[in-house]
């Protein structure tokens, strides 16, 4: 991913994340990697190695 759609990744996640709850998942970023045809899997494993098993961690952490 470039560091622009790092930026709208993590955007995306904190707007969801202001109108609901976390859930514990990665429910809102998987939604938009899915959306905008990004390499899920790969983004999923680095943000869970940076520690960010949730969308509020990966918020918090990575």
């Amino acid at each position: 991913m470039t560091p622009a759609e790092m930026k709208m990744l993590f955007d995306y996640i904190d707007e969801h994340l202001s109108l609901s709850e976390c859930d514990n998942t990665l429910r809102f970023a998987r939604e938009f990697l899915k959306s905008n045809a990004l390499p899920e899997e790969q983004v999923v494993a680095w943000l869970e190695a940076a520690g960010g098993y949730c969308d509020c961690e990966a918020i918090g952490n990575a």
